[in-house]
């Protein structure tokens, strides 16, 4: 046995890196396959009707992208969720698991994807671990077909690619000195993945001045050619023509741009996502004794709204009331971020209005974020900006290409929190901060750092957690509820 260890370890990273995907992908699967969920509700189920309208929804006719209707969610998750479907109908006779095989590839592939972009060199048993942080919290998400996972997944996708074509030197992968024809494909491979966790969840277009920072990072290949940037859009339209079709087909006009305006809406989708923001809490969707959506008002929100004669807002409105309501905007926003900060809910359906796991995850989600807040502000803050610059300056490719790609996936859950958050809006953040806690920080050190001053360090934690809490349980206290829904189901 020992030897076998040994022997897994000795491999070269980016076998690692195969066998943890390997490994991923079984642990996901499983996991499905023991909680067998077959009823879809809301959002998973339109997802799931969505999949199988290519082909008429009953089978009936032949497959055509031309079935997709004019909707809210892009194409492309639906249309990869099809495939899935039909192996499911094949092996279980109904198309009911296909997220199963999905889900569970697409895990397989992120734990590759993620370990490659920080270049992980660890023991071959913590290259998972990420993914089973990202299970453990988020597990609702791997059980129900929804956008969230796909979209941060195909943008680690893309950020290793572009990590791989801009590589250094490592075994296994490409070693360019010069941009040449495989890094050219890499790169307009790279653009298709990053279409895709956009047109999945459009929230993920934040995530692309990141990229375009990753392309400067090497400036001497960048410089000598001006093929990257166009092999990069090159990929994205290849994919966006997919969109574009059925956007001529449902609306007259070629755009690979998702609608964000259909079914008759007087604002867009942003608009209408600021204007829930202002006026609620958080949503819940809770699946019994009567499945119903709750969205809890936001008193403070309600009232400004009011105050304004504001019923649809436009942008001209939403700076006035940052300007004449600074405070209470602040407020509403903190308490937005808090959210994000705890998820606690574990699945977008929750069964009942409280769980015993709810502290559990408090106190890990705390823990966590304690861990990453103390080591960012030793390291980067506590510094004067002209070191921070010089060590960034002098930092390697791989470094800064971790760097930006922290930032990819911190972005698109930061700009959630000026919508009405479900936590699950978070999960990018969170795998932020799971790939700080397992590649960057070095927990043996802050351990030990913490042992130098552990009065002071035990005092900050607690206060912390007594506010991170109170903010909670201010929020979960205030029954105020907004609209009530019945969840339905479409088929």
């Amino acid at each position: 046995m020992e030897s076998f260890i040994s022997r897994i370890n000795g491999l070269k990273d980016y076998q690692k890196n195969l066998f943890a995907g390997i490994i991923s992908f079984l642990i996901v699967f499983l996991f499905l396959a023991i909680n067998n969920i077959t009823i879809y509700w809301y959002d998973s189920d339109h997802y799931f009707m969505l999949s199988n309208l290519f082909i008429g929804g009953d089978y009936s006719d032949s497959f055509s992208i031309l079935n997709y209707p004019l909707t809210l969610r892009g194409i492309i998750y639906p249309l990869l969720l099809f495939p899935f479907n039909l192996l499911s109908t094949f092996i279980y006779d109904d198309s009911l698991r296909g997220n199963w095989f999905l889900i569970s590839l697409l895990s397989g592939l992120f734990s590759i994807s993620f370990n490659r972009i920080f270049k992980s060199t660890g023991k071959i048993v913590l290259l998972p671990v990420p993914l089973l942080l990202l299970l453990f919290v988020f597990y609702g998400l791997f059980l129900y077909p929804l956008s969230d996972l796909g979209a941060v997944f195909f943008l680690s996708y893309a950020l290793a690619l572009i990590a791989i074509a801009y590589d250094t030197g490592n075994s296994g992968c490409l070693k360019p000195q010069k941009l040449g024809i495989k890094q050219i494909v890499l790169f307009i491979i790279a653009g298709v993945m990053l279409y895709a966790s956009y047109n999945i969840r459009s929230v993920y277009l934040f995530a692309i001045p990141c990229i375009i920072f990753i392309l400067f990072s090497n400036r001497k290949v960048f410089r000598k050619s001006f093929f990257i940037p166009i092999a990069i859009l090159t990929g994205v339209f290849i994919l966006g023509g997919i969109q574009g079709i059925s956007n001529l087909h449902t609306m007259g006009t070629f755009s690979i741009v998702v609608p964000s305006m259909p079914y008759g809406y007087q604002e867009s989708l942003f608009l209408s996502g600021l204007y829930q923001g202002v006026k609620y809490h958080y949503g819940e969707l809770f699946l019994y004794p009567m499945p119903t959506g709750v969205n809890h008002l936001n008193s403070s929100g309600m009232l400004m709204l009011q105050a304004e004669g504001i019923e649809v807002l436009t942008y001209r409105e939403y700076i006035k009331l940052l300007i004449k309501y600074p405070i209470e905007m602040l407020g509403i926003y903190t308490r937005h971020l808090i959210t994000l900060l705890n998820p606690i809910q574990g699945s977008p359906y929750r069964v009942a209005a409280s769980t015993n796991m709810r502290f559990v995850y408090t106190l890990f989600n705390y823990s966590a974020l304690f861990i990453v807040t103390s080591f960012t502000y030793r390291n980067y803050l506590w510094v004067s900006f002209k070191e921070l610059r010089s060590r960034f300056n002098s930092s390697s490719l791989q470094k800064k290409i971790c760097f930006y790609s922290l930032f990819a996936f911190l972005l698109p859950s930061l700009s959630s929190v000026l919508m009405h958050g479900e936590a699950r809006y978070a999960v990018s953040l969170w795998i932020m901060v799971y790939g700080l806690l397992c590649y960057v920080i070095s927990m043996k050190t802050e351990f030990k750092v913490y042992k130098q001053r552990p009065l002071s360090y035990a005092i900050v934690y607690v206060i912390g957690f007594a506010v991170f809490t109170a903010i909670l349980t201010e929020m979960y206290a205030n029954n105020d509820l907004g609209l009530l829904m019945p969840i339905l189901r479409l088929r």
